[in-house]
């Protein structure tokens, strides 16, 4: 039988300690926990396919409704090879975001971002930091994973590229953390090399783009780890440094 909300919240608030950071605002409104503080458990769309929602759980959240959009999605061929779409998961109401390449063969496997020997490093960086996963949210410039994990086309990021951007429009993060070229190219709009613009923070509209190395070429060529430790230093340093957003100018109206 479907969980009642009042019920559901009770829920939650046992689960976080009876605190009241975590609550009805959660469900009703938009709560912006502060890094540390634990997340509502309500489901936030982390849901793998085939297990989505959890029996007996109330659907909640903007993304579990943009989830449902997009999860039969064919724009592309990567529709007709993957196993399933890999949307993102975390928390709706993150102060960061993490922005991946694709899919990989585990990701594709479980329907989740972040689950194979990337996502444990990843994990592992996070600590490093102060941060969980639950603190935040992970998604991928593409949400279905390319064969033998080859680079993705620009048709292909074209395609998906409005789904990430509808993403961040509803999670409101204040940083976008991108992982590697595709990602940080992507949410710049233009081609750079991560080389030259790791480690260094730039507004892009509503919110600050901080990128860094990907996990994934870490767990390749060993001499990275170092400097991917290096670049989740200065996130967390950038974090919490309490920079603003600049607010955008506004437009005029034409006559």
């Amino acid at each position: 039988m479907t969980v009642q909300l009042e019920g559901l919240l009770k829920h939650t608030r046992k689960e976080d300690g009876g605190g009241s950071k975590v609550g009805d605002r959660n469900l009703q409104g938009r709560f912006r926990p502060r890094l540390g503080v634990p997340a509502c458990r309500v489901p936030t769309c982390g849901w793998r396919l085939g297990k989505y929602p959890p029996k007996g759980y109330l659907v909640v959240g903007e993304l579990n409704k943009f989830f449902e959009e997009v999860k039969d999605c064919k724009k592309c061929q990567l529709a007709y090879s993957r196993t399933n779409l890999v949307f993102g998961s975390g928390n709706e109401s993150a102060e960061i975001v993490f922005v991946g390449e694709a899919p990989g063969y585990y990701e594709d496997q479980q329907g989740e971002p972040f689950v194979g020997a990337a996502g444990k490093l990843l994990s592992e960086l996070l600590g490093r930091i102060g941060l969980k996963r639950e603190d935040v949210y992970i998604a991928n410039v593409l949400k279905c994973r390319p064969p033998q994990n080859r680079d993705p086309l620009p048709e292909e990021i074209e395609l998906c590229r409005p789904y990430l951007l509808r993403q961040l429009e509803i999670i409101k993060p204040r940083i976008v953390s991108t992982l590697g070229n595709f990602a940080t190219q992507t949410i710049l709009g233009k081609r750079v090399s991560i080389t030259s613009v790791r480690g260094k923070p730039s507004q892009v509209g509503k919110y600050f783009v901080f990128p860094i190395y990907h996990p994934a070429a870490a767990l390749h060529r060993g001499d990275m780890i170092e400097p991917l430790r290096e670049d989740f230093t200065k996130l967390k340093e950038f974090l919490d440094s309490g920079v603003e957003l600049e607010p955008e100018p506004e437009q005029l109206e034409l006559l």
